[in-house]
């Protein structure tokens, strides 16, 4: 809105250079993500607020039986989403150098789908980060495939739908599992 849709260039000098700052030949976003899933990691594994989370997701209303505040931990997660969702868009913009307001556009699909296909339950309750990132590994050899057999076979398109159908596949037998569990 502040900016009508229209990129916002050039940037200040501090800004590209940090974008193109790779420490120990690596990106700041990938050293900032390696961090973040640590810490995930061991926060949703061996913290109290780590099992409230688990809880929560599993099933609202038992964790709310059992004390827990689920009002409060879904806002907690609400904010610290939103803050890494900021800190991710300021990296992508330091390291493409411009501020584009519809960069992100369709990565939502990707991340979900990318958890999805780790083992990450859509219905709560299942999942590490782990498995979330082995996810998100899975989805990159995936559309790095498509993109090496070549744009006549695989148009940009065309990798949005292999996304949405591996996406759906993931889902379905995510659903079969827990009616398999069920009986």
């Amino acid at each position: 809105v502040i900016c009508k849709g229209y990129p916002v260039a050039p940037l200040p000098d501090s800004v590209n250079a940090f974008g193109r700052a790779e420490p120990l030949g690596i990106s700041w976003a990938f050293v900032l993500f390696v961090v973040v899933a640590l810490i995930a990691d061991l926060v949703l594994r061996f913290t109290v607020f780590g099992r409230m989370i688990c809880a929560t997701g599993g099933n609202a209303e038992v964790a709310r039986l059992a004390g827990i505040g689920i009002n409060a931990v879904k806002i907690t997660c609400y904010c610290v989403t939103g803050a890494l969702s900021a800190v991710a868009g300021m990296l992508v913009m330091a390291q493409i150098n411009v501020g584009q307001p519809e960069i992100g556009v369709g990565w939502e699909l990707e991340a979900i789908a990318s958890v999805v296909v780790g083992g990450v339950s859509l219905f709560g309750g299942r999942g590490t980060v782990a498995c979330a990132v082995l996810g998100l590994l899975i989805m990159a050899v995936v559309k790095s495939g498509l993109v090496m057999i070549g744009t006549s076979w695989f148009s940009t398109h065309w990798q949005t739908v292999a996304v949405g159908l591996i996406m759906i596949v993931a889902v379905s037998f995510d659903i079969w599992r827990r009616r398999a569990k069920m009986q």
